[in-house]
């Protein structure tokens, strides 16, 4: 339910000098009433797509506790 779109974004600083970086942008499309409707959007700086071979080889880190929770 995923579509991934590659590319890269050029901006420019008060001196005119550009700055190209590269993004994913990421769309969850469900199928509603026969039309395509977008239920989630993402982006995220680089070139490699969050797919599911990616997340499956790239589990989530535990969550480090906070100070408030310590004391």
């Amino acid at each position: 339910k995923k579509v991934f779109i590659l590319g890269s974004m050029e901006s420019r600083s008060a001196s005119g000098k550009p700055k190209q970086d590269y993004q994913v942008v990421e769309y969850v499309i469900e199928m509603r009433a026969g039309r395509p409707w977008i239920t989630g959007m993402d982006h995220y700086p680089g070139s490699n797509p969050k797919t599911l071979k990616w997340l499956q080889s790239h589990p989530p880190k535990p969550a480090e506790p906070t100070k408030e929770a310590l004391q």
